[in-house]
């Protein structure tokens, strides 16, 4: 009885040892009471929170391509008369300006062929202004009974053939002026000699082609759009244009044509872009970046 009567002593004092260990672990985990300063924020932590007004913008696409360089205006000039090469005044690759004189073809031919014309307008004038005279003096006579209605219509014939020689002489002399301008062969637009084909003393005959001219101002690039972006492209869309060979910079592009035909061999269409370049600063080769909403 005494040895049971101590075991359950033993049982007892184990049970409050464990009742006290779980009793003090609860303290232990408890979270601590917010006193005044923490319910008012003080000792807290703080985490910065930015707040920005919600804003509905669609969602922008970028097509990337590789496109080529085509200058927008260039012409093959060739000599309106024949004649020889006496001067090459640009060099190729030399930039001009619009009416810049480029090569001078011999003049001696043409102007003699104005000289002519100018001594044959003098003579013309003088016989219509003889016939004038004639056909005055002719009226009065007329009109006196001393010759007939036929003679009077003879004196006003030659004055009417007399103005039209005058006038054809002018018109030669006009002409023969106008050839002789031709043998100066002038810019039609500014650019960029592209291509010399003469050399001095070289005969150049009428048609025959004398340089290349190539605007720099304007070009036209052509690149080839994938079937599956074409909704996202659109004429008069703009787009951004970066030359390797002038990097850092950008350059404005604007969609101008596409092609309804797809390539042969490739899924895509050929797209056109106008890209305005006053400074001549792009070269071939170059990346198109375009961005679509």
């Amino acid at each position: 009885m005494a040895r049971f009567d101590s075991l359950n002593r033993r049982k007892l004092v184990t049970a409050g040892m464990l009742a006290l260990f779980v009793v003090g672990v609860a303290l232990a985990l408890r979270p601590k009471a917010e006193g005044p300063a923490e319910r008012q924020g003080f000792g807290a932590r703080q985490i910065p929170v930015e707040v920005a007004k919600v804003v509905r913008k669609p969602l922008v696409k970028d097509l990337r391509t590789i496109g080529t360089i085509e200058p927008w205006t260039e012409t093959t000039l060739a000599a309106e008369v024949e004649g020889p090469v006496e001067r090459v005044h640009v060099e190729e690759g030399e930039r001009v300006e619009e009416g810049a004189l480029l090569v001078s073809l011999g003049t001696r031919e043409a102007q003699l062929a104005v000289d002519k014309a100018r001594a044959d307008l003098a003579g013309a004038k003088a016989d219509r202004d003889t016939a004038a005279a004639d056909a005055i003096r002719a009226k009065n006579l007329h009109k006196e009974g001393a010759i007939s209605d036929s003679e009077l219509a003879r004196w006003e014939l030659s004055v009417s053939r007399a103005r039209a020689s005058a006038d054809s002489a002018d018109a030669a002399l006009a002409l023969a002026n106008r050839r002789l301008d031709k043998t100066s062969i002038r810019a039609p637009f500014a650019g960029a000699v592209t291509g010399l084909e003469v050399e001095i003393g070289e005969w150049v005959k009428r048609g025959g082609a004398v340089l290349t001219l190539t605007a720099l101002d304007r070009l036209k690039v052509r690149t080839a759009i994938e079937e599956r972006d074409l909704p996202f492209v659109s004429i008069g869309q703009t787009a951004t244009v970066e030359a390797d060979a002038v990097p850092g910079r950008q350059f404005a592009a604007t969609v101008m044509q596409t092609l309804p035909r797809a390539e042969a061999l490739t899924p895509t269409f050929p797209t056109l872009f106008s890209v305005p370049n006053p400074e001549a600063l792009i070269k071939p080769g170059i990346f198109l970046v375009l961005p679509v909403p």
